[in-house]
């Protein structure tokens, strides 16, 4: 009797179903999970501009002068290079008759921080903000929330 060497027809095409079920599991796992980090990442970086706000306002007694990319990243993660962030940051300030401030040299008493998510990186947007007092919004397929408004979610 002759030994056999090598593999049937079969018994290769069972392997390959087995790796394409096991991929077609892992790769949407993995895609939720890099999604859920980028999200994470993204609140932290916008508590810390937070924190700067704040901060800048303990010491000006307003957010005077403080600039999205200068004062703290306006991408994120904040080490990405430019082009490659998952998130980019923005800052909107208003005055005390609730106009929005367009310059640094406007004392400023409100301000919104919103982080967008890029396209290309979760083929569809969402948002999420903070601003002053703390509260929150989360959007999805939307670039931006409201505040108190009807879709106002917490962070996911």
């Amino acid at each position: 009797m002759k030994l056999q060497k090598g593999f049937s027809l079969i018994e290769m095409l069972i392997t390959l179903s087995i790796i394409g079920i096991l991929a077609a599991i892992a790769v949407p796992s993995y895609q939720n999970y890099s999604a859920r980090a980028a999200r994470s990442t993204v609140e932290g970086d916008l508590l810390a501009a937070a924190s700067v706000l704040e901060r800048r306002k303990a010491q000006n007694f307003g957010y005077i002068g403080t600039v999205a990319g200068t004062h703290f990243p306006n991408r994120s993660p904040s080490d990405a290079p430019a082009g490659e962030e998952k998130y980019t940051i923005s800052l909107t300030m208003w005055d005390t008759g609730n106009n929005v401030v367009t310059n640094t040299t406007t004392q400023t008493v409100r301000y919104e921080l919103l982080a967008v998510s890029t396209t290309r990186f979760t083929g569809a947007q969402e948002a999420l903000k903070v601003n002053e007092l703390g509260q929150r919004c989360y959007a999805q397929n939307a670039n931006t929330c409201t505040i108190g408004g009807a879709d106002q979610q917490s962070w996911p």
